[in-house]
């Protein structure tokens, strides 16, 4: 199961009933002799969560093999994207959006293959590297962002940006991601609720962050567009791009209302709103919801970047022309008959 910031029940049964360093009888016997409105809060919270889990099996059952499917798809699509980036990387022109978007591609891959191993594998571990590959997800879509934003807005101190200073930075938020990581597994005894904490912050400034710089990029767009909006009138296409509009509203709008539901999920169980191992299909979904983004970026990318779409459509015309099969010399003539090798040479 991927990592959720919910603790479960057993983290619950081990906390309680090591501090009360009672035996295994006495403690069933407690459980079904104890009235349940003298309870503490926590032991409340557990059986609460443990009666409705029981419930939530089936689903949940469901929910993994969706993940799966879900996860496929998603190496799938970035895996055949990332290919095609590497191999025709010196025929594109923006090199640097290219660059940008493979190391927001190479964060998702790895976010689909621990879905899949987060299925069939349970371990603190792997959990945390799920969490650190969430955060390098957010990390990379600021830098794609952030980059778009200097090519709009500073277009001439852009072009001063050498592909070392670009590889510099991905490799730094690689190395941030990694320090994150290596810190709560050896350094510090950090728990579910500390780890919410951390990424709910990280989900904000994400969004802040894109809305901001897209925004900019949308007023930039809008000038651009009122400015020549006169000229295309005298046309008699009377198309006016509205592309870069579009652009923005999909980034923003995709990223933000498929991670919406993870964000509020994590609020309402930092506020003590959800209680903790409630409903195990709700969190569920909201992860399932915010895994979509990493099938949804490949086709906003590959939809909006028109020089992909051209370099697509040459590979797809090159690929057709070499499937083309010589004529059959069979069947040739009216009646059916075999052609003979006069007829061939002429």
């Amino acid at each position: 199961m991927p990592w959720t910031p919910i603790t479960t029940p057993n983290e619950l049964d081990h906390e309680f009933w090591k501090s009360l360093n009672l035996s295994t009888d006495s403690m069933d016997k407690w459980v079904q002799n104890v009235n349940v409105l003298t309870l503490d809060e926590k032991v409340k919270e557990m059986l609460n969560s443990t009666d409705q889990d029981v419930g939530d099996d089936g689903h949940v059952e469901v929910m993994k093999i969706v993940f799966m499917i879900d996860a496929s798809i998603n190496i799938l699509l970035n895996v055949l994207l990332f290919t095609f980036l590497v191999k025709y990387m010196a025929r594109l022109k923006s090199k640097h959006v290219a660059k940008c978007f493979m190391n927001l591609q190479l964060s998702h891959l790895l976010f689909g293959v621990l879905l899949i191993v987060g299925q069939l594998v349970n371990h603190r571990y792997l959990q945390l590297i799920t969490f650190g590959i969430v955060l390098q997800m957010f990390f990379a879509m600021m830098l794609k962002t952030l980059d778009q934003f200097i090519i709009i807005k500073y277009p001439y101190r852009y072009q001063r940006i050498q592909t070392r200073d670009l590889m510099f930075m991905m490799l730094a938020t690689w190395l941030l991601t990694t320090f994150i990581i290596l810190i709560i597994m050896f350094v510090a005894d950090i728990s579910n609720r500390q780890l919410t904490v951390i990424l709910t912050f990280t989900i904000i400034i994400s969004v802040l962050t894109l809305s901001a710089c897209n925004f900019s990029v949308y007023v930039i767009a809008r000038r651009h567009y009122v400015t020549i909006r006169g000229q295309y009138k005298k046309r008699s296409t009377g198309r006016i791009p509205k592309k870069p509009l579009l652009t923005c509203i999909a980034i923003v709008a995709t990223f933000c209302l498929l991670w919406l539901p993870y964000l509020l999920h994590n609020v309402l169980f930092l506020g003590n709103v959800y209680v903790v191992g409630r409903s195990k299909l709700f969190s569920e979904l909201v992860l399932f919801v915010a895994s979509l983004n990493s099938i949804i970026d490949p086709v906003i990318f590959i939809w909006f970047n028109r020089d992909l779409k051209s370099e697509l459509w040459s590979f797809k015309e090159r690929n057709s022309t070499r499937r083309v099969k010589r004529p059959s010399l069979v069947n040739n003539n009216t009646d059916g008959s075999l052609l003979t090798k006069t007829e061939i040479s002429s």
